[in-house]
């Protein structure tokens, strides 16, 4: 009997994503007025290494010889036209990495689930 484990796409790159995004802090001198900025920077190879060992411990956790990872529509979320207070106490800022990440879940042969907002 086969058996196909389903991934939230979304939770797992956000994750990773968090996980190997890193900062530091930048201070200059202008005016007798110090300024602060955080600089982010994230290594792709590790997010590669991280994403693909989770992926492999889950299916390797739920005994699966399938995988499909479902990841939600960049265009919006039907969620929010039900109800348009949907996660607003969230910011909308992801980590660096994430949108790469996605990409290259979709590009590495995963079989993907995207479902188009209507």
């Amino acid at each position: 009997m086969s058996r196909t484990v389903i991934i939230d796409g979304d939770v797992l790159v956000y994750k990773v994503a968090e996980a190997v995004a890193d900062t530091f802090e930048l201070s200059t001198e202008e005016d007798d007025e110090f300024i602060y900025r955080n600089i982010g920077w994230a290594n792709k190879e590790e997010a590669r290494r991280t994403v693909e060992k989770m992926i492999d411990d889950i299916c390797k956790c739920c005994k699966s010889d399938s995988l499909v990872i479902c990841l939600s529509d960049m265009n919006g979320n039907f969620r929010k036209q039900v109800n348009p207070e949907y996660k607003a106490n969230r910011k909308n800022i992801k980590p660096i990495l994430y949108n790469w990440l996605r990409a290259y879940l979709k590009e590495t042969g995963y079989r993907i689930y995207e479902r188009p907002n209507r």
